[in-house]
């Protein structure tokens, strides 16, 4: 098997598995040169993806996942990193012990229902996902903390993507632990005002969709959602 036709077959992995098999079928037995076959291929999954983004679905998961990284995740990476530089031995622990363990739980949370609501639309979402990462990368300027610290929150959530791409159901206790640490954000802060508070809510909901999913309609899990 050459180069050639491994960089095929992981491009035509963002088409579905039976045109997958058709679409590689065919360039085989027209032994279309690599060139060629490479812009066949991405014209059909450029047309492919178009298709997806007519619904609506994957626009609503899309502004949700930008909420979620504005108004959190990108937050709670750089508070967690502070908590890191500022502390010494156990006070690190003490400091950054539920920070770190809500941002984990909510970046999981958000790859998990991203890629359960808009699987066939799930690498556009997270390049999209990456603009105000690269945004607030730019700008980012705090003594003792690296740059870097803004991105912590994709290692979560691209493992939550990838046990939601396996069709695998959260029972209810691993529900309420992913969901339950985040509870303390909701507690009344005197420096929100109603519109944050509000945004605050929105922005947590790949938890509410967790919820929704395991109480709601435990028996109708849709881990196969290829929209």
């Amino acid at each position: 098997m050459t180069t050639h036709w491994k960089l095929l077959e992981l491009h035509a992995r963002l088409l579905p598995v039976a045109e997958r098999e058709a679409v590689l079928g065919d360039i085989a037995e027209a032994e279309m040169p690599f060139a060629a076959a490479l812009s066949s291929l991405m014209g059909l999954i450029l047309r492919r993806q178009l298709d997806c983004w007519r619904s609506w679905r994957p626009w609503i998961v899309a502004a949700g996942i930008l909420l979620s990284i504005y108004m959190l995740l990108v937050g709670e990476s750089v508070s967690v990193a502070l908590l890191v530089a500022r502390n010494a031995g156990h006070a690190i622990f003490a400091a950054a012990a539920l920070p770190t363990l809500q941002l984990i739980t909510i970046s999981w949370a958000t790859g998990y229902a991203t890629a359960s609501l808009s699987r066939r639309t799930l690498w556009i979402t997270f390049i999209l996902a990456l603009i105000p990462c690269f945004c607030c990368f730019a700008v980012f300027r705090v003594p003792g903390v690296s740059h870097f610290c803004i991105f912590s929150f994709f290692i979560p959530a691209i493992a939550g993507a990838v046990t939601a791409m396996r069709g695998h159901r959260l029972p209810r206790w691993t529900t309420l632990a992913l969901a339950l640490p985040n509870a303390s954000l909701l507690l009344p802060n005197t420096h929100f005002t109603l519109v944050m508070y509000l945004l605050l809510i929105a922005a947590l909901w790949p938890c509410w969709y967790l919820i929704q999913r395991a109480f709601v309609t435990p028996h109708n899990f849709e881990g196969n959602v290829t929209t």
